[in-house]
C-alpha cells in the first residue's frame, strides 16, 4: 500500500533539484529581509545550486554495470531502478537529495537482495523516529526491511539509519559568510545603490523643486546639451567607497572556499581563483581529478553500495568511461577549432 502511495505522492512533490537563482528568488529574499540582516539561505546561493547540479549531473551520466551477464532482474534494476522515472533522473534526484538533505530515502518493493523495483521518496514527507529507529513517510511507518537510506557522510547505510550530515552543514561557516555578502548585494541594489552624482543647493528646496532640478539635469545630459547651473547649485560626484568591490571579492573567496571544502576544483564550479587561466583541456583534466578524488570515494561509492545491496551482486560499479569519452571528444573538437582560428 505504501509503495503505491509513494508513487502518487512523489509525483506531486517539489522536485529535488533546485533551479538557478532567479529574479523571483531575489525579490523573495528582499521581501523576507529582517532587521537583523539574515544571510541568504544556502538553497538560494548560486554556488550551492551549481555544486548540486554538478554532482547530480555527473553521477547521472555514469551507468551502473556489473561483470558478467546480469539476470533479467539485475539488469532491470541497473537500467531503471525506479520505473516511474528514467535512470538518469533517479540518480540525479538521489544525489541531489544527499546534497541538500544529507540523505536519500529509498523504498524497496521487496527486501534486498530480492528487490525488483524501488521508489525514491522525498525528504519533505519523510520523518525519522530515533526512539523507535523507524522511518515514517507521510505519517505512515515503513517496514525496516523495505527502506534503504543512502547517506552523504557514509556514517551508516542500508536500513532504518538516521539522516546523515549534508555537505551544506559541513560548509556552514563559509556559506554563512557567502550568504551575508549576497544579502548585502541584494539590499544594495534593491535600495537603488549609491547615487552616481549629487546636486547640492545652498537654499532649501521643496521635494517638487528637487525633482524639477533632477529632471532638468537628466534631460540635458540625455540631449548632450552643455550644463547650465545656477550659482546656488553645485554638482558632486561621490567617491567610490570600495564596499561593493570588496563584497564581490568576498563572494569570489567564499566560492573558492566552498569548492575546497567540497573537494571540487573551483573551475568546475565556474569559480576559478584569481589569476587562474583555465583552458578547456585543463577543465577536462579537472573533471578526471574530480571523479577520481571526490566522486569515486564518496558519492559513487554510496550509490554502488546501494546497487550491490538490492541486486545482491558485489561487482556493480558506476562506469565513468562514457562521460570521460564525451569530454575527450569535445576537447578534441575544441582543440581543432582553436587550431583553425590560430
Amino acid at each position: 500500500m505504501l509503495f503505491r502511495r509513494a508513487k502518487e505522492i512523489t509525483a506531486h512533490l517539489e522536485p529535488l533539484r533546485r533551479p538557478s537563482l532567479s529574479s523571483n528568488d531575489i525579490v523573495a529574499a528582499v521581501a523576507a529581509r529582517r532587521a537583523d540582516g539574515l544571510p541568504v539561505e544556502p538553497r538560494h546561493l548560486p554556488i550551492c545550486v551549481g555544486a548540486a547540479t554538478l554532482h547530480a549531473d555527473t553521477c547521472a551520466a555514469m551507468p551502473a554495470k556489473c561483470s558478467g551477464v546480469p539476470s533479467p532482474r539485475v539488469r532491470m534494476l541497473l537500467e531503471s531502478p525506479d520505473p516511474t522515472i528514467d535512470y538518469r533522473a533517479f540518480i540525479s534526484h538521489t544525489v541531489a537529495s544527499m546534497f541538500w538533505d544529507g540523505y536519500a530515502l529509498i523504498l524497496l518493493d521487496r527486501p534486498a537482495p530480492l528487490t525488483t523495483s524501488v521508489r525514491l521518496l522525498s525528504a519533505a514527507a519523510a520523518q525519522y523516529d530515533p526512539a523507535a529507529n523507524v522511518w515514517r513517510y507521510d505519517g505512515e511507518t515503513i517496514r525496516n526491511e523495505l527502506v534503504y537510506t543512502v547517506t552523504f557522510d557514509g556514517a551508516a547505510e542500508g536500513g532504518p539509519v538516521a539522516p546523515g550530515v549534508s555537505p551544506l552543514q559541513q560548509c556552514h561557516r563559509p556559506l554563512t559568510m557567502y550568504g551575508y555578502a549576497y544579502r548585502y548585494l541584494i539590499d544594495y541594489f534593491a535600495q537603488g545603490g549609491n547615487p552616481s552624482s549629487i546636486l547640492r543647493t545652498t537654499h532649501p528646496v521643496t521635494g517638487e523643486r528637487a525633482n524639477e532640478l533632477v529632471d532638468e539635469w537628466i534631460t540635458a545630459r540625455a540631449q548632450r546639451r552643455p550644463a547650465v547651473m545656477d550659482p546656488t547649485i553645485s554638482l558632486e560626484v561621490p567617491a567610490a567607497s570600495g564596499e561593493l568591490q570588496a563584497t564581490l571579492s568576498v563572494l569570489d573567496v567564499c566560492a573558492a572556499e566552498v569548492g575546497r571544502m567540497l573537494n571540487v576544483p573551483p573551475s568546475l564550479l565556474n569559480a576559478p581563483s584569481l589569476g587562474s587561466g583555465m583552458q578547456y583541456r585543463n577543465v577536462a583534466d579537472e573533471l578526471r581529478r574530480f571523479i577520481a578524488l571526490s566522486l569515486n570515494p564518496t558519492w559513487m561509492s554510496r550509490l554502488e553500495s546501494f546497487f550491490r545491496t538490492i541486486t545482491g551482486d558485489p561487482t556493480v560499479q558506476l562506469d565513468p568511461a562514457p562521460l570521460l569519452e564525451l569530454y575527450a571528444e569535445t576537447g578534441n573538437a575544441q582543440q581543432g577549432v582553436t587550431n583553425v582560428v590560430a
